[in-house]
């Protein structure tokens, strides 16, 4: 059964738009492309996209997503990922395992408020790691691939 993301219809009713919070659609079987409708959730606060057939880009929409604090994904995208990252202000918690994406990771994200960071499997040249000189609230970081200078200040 082809479960294409038409699901998100309900996206386009005013009623989800505005009220929305938590959105998992992990393990649906869903196939396609991530739909730009979901930027107009604007009040998400979490989204959970992994184990899923999901395929293409991150769409510039999700730039709206302004309270996201929980991003989730693990699928065969394509492309980077991408800068509009440092649009999400409160985000805590950022998993891109296995997805597809390319880097450079966006330098902007060493200026978010993450706790929980895990990045592999990122397509692409070995890169250097963002310094992490203001994710003084940063519990978790979980990354892969990555070529690392640990400076330790005392």
């Amino acid at each position: 059964m082809n479960r294409h993301l038409h699901i998100f219809d309900l996206v386009r009713s005013s009623t989800f738009k505005n009220s929305l919070m938590f959105r998992n659609l992990e393990a649906n079987n869903f196939s396609g492309t991530v739909p730009s409708d979901l930027g107009r959730l604007i009040n998400l606060h979490t989204l959970i996209l992994s184990s899923n057939r999901l395929t293409g880009t991150l769409p510039a929409s999700l730039a709206e997503l302004s309270n996201l604090k929980d991003l989730i994904i693990d699928n065969n995208l394509s492309g980077s990922i991408p800068n509009f990252i440092e649009n999400w202000r409160q985000l805590n918690k950022l998993e891109l395992i296995g997805t597809g994406l390319s880097g450079p990771i966006p330098s902007s994200i060493s200026f978010l408020n993450l706790t929980d960071v895990r990045i592999c499997e990122l397509s692409g040249p070995t890169q250097r790691f963002l310094p992490l000189d203001n994710a003084v609230g940063l519990l978790t970081l979980y990354v892969e691939g990555f070529v690392f200078q640990i400076v330790v200040v005392i």
